[in-house]
């Protein structure tokens, strides 16, 4: 009875490994498997500074806003253009080489935590900002 155990298992363990082998190169075949060239590239480094830039530009992105959004949602997108390009002609001063939608994401973040404007007005004008 222990041999027809052991038996099972090594037979499921090659019919597992022949399985999963055709489903990879299948989907390798066909191209579905997503290779982001920009996340393979980032360097700890570079998370590190733009780590850094984001903690900076946090204080900046509250004061911006205080000062220069008046609560409308139909401003917000205008308002977050401006801020945006500031923000990537900063980054782009300090040699951090990120995306726009990479410094999107760190406005939605630093809006999140000071508060500003509901999530869905937030996503919304950003959608709006090219």
């Amino acid at each position: 009875m222990n041999q027809l155990l052991v038996t099972f298992i090594v037979a499921d363990i090659f019919i597992t490994a022949a399985v999963l082998i055709y489903v990879f190169k299948r989907r390798r075949a066909s191209g579905q498997i997503m290779v982001l060239p920009s996340a393979a590239s980032v360097t700890i480094e570079g998370f590190r500074a733009l780590a850094a830039f984001a903690k900076e530009q946090h204080e900046r992105i509250g004061n911006y806003m205080q000062a220069n959004w008046s609560g409308a949602p139909e401003n917000l997108p205008t308002v977050l253009s401006r801020l945006l390009d500031a923000i990537e002609q900063d980054a782009k001063a300090k040699g951090i080489t990120a995306d726009r939608e990479t410094l999107k994401m760190l406005l939605t973040t630093s809006l999140r935590s000071h508060k500003i404007g509901s999530g869905r007005e937030v996503r919304d004008a950003l959608a709006k900002v090219a």
